[in-house]
């Protein structure tokens, strides 16, 4: 898939934004549909955390979802469970990896290195921060809940973007 500007995810946001109240569970509802593994793995990986992330968590992957129906030239295949689980792998193997000298060469150029869309995967670290700050309904979350949420989503992103890009070699780690 091509790459995703900041542009088009904020395009996204601003439709998700307009939303009537009474149409958010039948779009939740088709975006689970369309995507089962993926809504499952999200939301079964955030059990147990604190309150609100997993609510938080749905509904960052529903924009995501959106993001890239919104981009691609055709109907998105299924992600399967399997190819989460291959890509989640390859993520903690990537981050594990991480040395301190990447993390110092700046913030866009670190992420475009470690995703083929740096767009969305700002805009998770963005919702992340939104969310622990709103004033009215905050989400808390501990620093390894945050980094587990970056990681699983980061893991969604790039098995939506493999699976709009049938035959391409899978993201390098």
């Amino acid at each position: 898939m091509k790459r995703i500007e900041d542009a088009d995810v904020d395009s996204v946001c601003d439709d998700v934004a307009k939303l009537p109240p009474a149409k958010v569970p039948h779009e939740m509802e088709r975006a689970t549909r369309e995507q089962p593994d993926l809504f499952d793995f999200i939301l079964g990986s955030t059990e147990g955390m604190s309150a609100g992330v997993g609510e938080l968590s749905g509904f960052i992957c529903y924009v995501i979802w959106r993001v890239f129906r919104a981009n691609a030239t055709g109907p998105i295949p299924a992600v399967t469970g399997d190819a989460l689980q291959r890509i989640l792998v390859r993520n903690e193997e990537q981050m594990a990896n991480l040395d301190e000298t990447g993390l110092e060469e700046g913030g866009a150029t670190w992420v475009e290195k470690i995703t083929p869309q740096p767009a969305l995967l700002g805009y998770v670290v963005e919702s992340l921060i939104v969310a622990e700050e709103n004033e009215e309904n905050p989400v808390r979350m501990e620093p390894e809940e945050k980094a587990a949420l970056v990681l699983l989503l980061k893991t969604a992103i790039e098995a939506l973007d493999e699976a709009c890009t049938p035959g391409a070699a899978p993201h390098p780690a």
